[in-house]
């Protein structure tokens, strides 16, 4: 079986990181008309300047590693991997915050979910078989009247109708 070495671990987070300060440089300079999920991260710059920081910080880190593999330098090394735990020690906090905030999280991804445009909605709804943030309610239409995507078939009969909401949805995903 083949083991990761330091070097390709090392690998992955530089391009991680590059690939979070490009995200975040796009999204900074791209047009928010174009898409209806940018008008909501482009009126929180927050959300923006931490994923380009986020990226910084991802592909210093990375840097750091890679030079100290290079070099051999244990100290460089130490360095890198005192950086990498507590990275890993904040991560599991956000968990923790994120398991403990649960009724935030879902009023923050439903205001997410507000944002998007109505082929995103559509999209998610037919990736995860899901009608509707909370549920099929959330329309408010008779079921007759509602998008094709809140069916498991291409018709508007109620039996192939989707019961679960998205947001349970993905939440089962990632469980």
């Amino acid at each position: 079986r083949h083991q990761p070495t330091l070097a390709q671990c090392v690998l992955h987070q530089l391009v991680a990181g590059a690939g979070a300060i490009g995200a975040g440089t796009w999204v900074m300079v791209t047009s928010p008309e174009q898409f209806d999920f940018l008008q909501y991260v482009n009126t929180n710059p927050v959300v923006i300047y931490g994923i380009v920081m986020l990226g910084f910080l991802m592909f210093l880190v990375g840097l750091n590693g890679c030079v100290g593999g290079c070099r051999e330098s244990a100290c460089v090394l130490d360095l890198y991997q005192g950086i990498v735990i507590f990275l890993l020690l904040g991560e599991i906090s956000l968990i923790v915050v994120i398991i403990i905030q649960r009724n935030e999280l879902q009023q923050f991804t439903g205001q997410l979910w507000e944002a998007l445009n109505d082929e995103t909605k559509y999209f998610f709804q037919k990736q995860f078989e899901c009608c509707g943030f909370l549920n099929v309610t959330d329309y408010g239409v008779p079921v007759a009247e509602l998008h094709q995507s809140c069916f498991s078939v291409n018709s508007t009969v109620p039996t192939s109708l989707y019961a679960r909401g998205c947001f349970s949805g993905v939440r089962a995903w990632a469980e």
